[in-house]
């Protein structure tokens, strides 16, 4: 009996010393790859650019590179650059904490971008309680069209099916609307059915009136016709008559061929234009998106400013 004990003691001991002898991976490195994309926006946005980030921190180092492409608008410099480092967690809007570099294509939708510097421990601290992100800013979404949180484990997205670049105006609507509003939306539809709808509206007639859940929503109907709401959409009301909205669902197979047919239109209501005032059929035919870029942000320089952001 003695000798078991003995035997059992000893490979208690080994167990302890293997455990002790092999330490888990250094906590204070990291390495890996984040997908870049407007769903993980906070709002969310709609949009067909995609990118990619190779992250690398070692001992309060922290190297980033990676590239963008497809952006709906050119980028825009928010203190100083269009691509930041946030303190905020997935669901949060936080502070810049770090300008990144980017060099950009000539028009200003596509390029690279790299950081290289040494944060302090709070900030290492707070990179791996993935309490940090990177983001890209554009003039359609000064809050940011690409995101990408700092986590081993960020989301990944099914590839863009299809996109859309809309102009919503009141001369598609079927009904008497005379309105200084304008307003554009993105909608892409990605090859798990994962639909989502972004945009903004300037210059409404009045204020956003709810139908049936809201203000916002999205209907089936042929173009030149009415038909009932299948999806109400997030919206904000702001001053001066502005808004912008968002949303995301999962299409069934018989909504998705509904999309594909363009029997889905947004339509905006407001008290003066209870019908709508505002709407853009989701269809091929009259929403390419370079109808979509000269119609709302335009060639010029200062037009892009002009148009309402998200």
């Amino acid at each position: 009996m003695k000798h078991l004990r003995l035997i059992g003691l000893l490979a208690a001991g080994s167990l302890v010393f293997f455990t002790l002898g092999c330490p888990d991976d250094d906590p204070d490195e990291a390495q890996y790859s984040v997908e870049l994309a407007g769903e993980n926006q906070t709002p969310l946005v709609a949009t067909p650019a995609t990118g990619e980030m190779n992250v690398n921190l070692e001992d309060n180092h922290l190297r980033v590179e990676g590239s963008f492409e497809g952006l709906v608008s050119r980028l825009v410099e928010i203190e100083g650059s269009p691509a930041h480092i946030h303190l905020g967690f997935e669901d949060e809007a936080g502070p810049v904490i770090y300008n990144v570099d980017v060099s950009a294509d000539d028009d200003e939708r596509s390029g690279v971008f790299e950081f290289d510097e040494m944060l302090t421990d709070d900030e290492v601290s707070a990179f791996f309680d993935e309490e940090l992100y990177l983001n890209i800013h554009t003039n359609a979404y000064p809050g940011g069209e690409l995101r990408g949180q700092f986590d081993e484990d960020a989301p990944e997205f099914a590839g863009i099916d299809e996109s859309w670049g809309l102009s919503l105006t009141d001369e598609v609507q079927p009904h008497d609307v005379e309105t200084d509003a304008e307003g554009w939306a993105w909608v892409i539809l990605r090859d798990d059915n994962t639909f989502v709808v972004s945009g903004a509206v300037s210059d409404l007639s009045d204020d956003l009136m709810e139908v049936d859940g809201s203000a916002v929503n999205i209907e089936e109907a042929a173009t030149g016709e009415t038909g009932d709401i299948v999806f109400n959409l997030n919206y904000e009301a702001r001053e001066d008559n502005e808004a912008r909205f968002w949303f995301e669902t999962e299409l069934s197979d018989e909504q998705v061929d509904t999309l594909m047919d363009g029997n889905y239109y947004i339509n905006i209501y407001t008290d003066e234009f209870e019908d709508g005032e505002l709407r853009a059929q989701i269809d091929d035919d009259d929403n390419f998106f370079e109808d979509f870029w000269e119609d709302i942000f335009g060639d010029d320089d200062d037009r892009i400013d002009e148009a309402p952001p998200f």
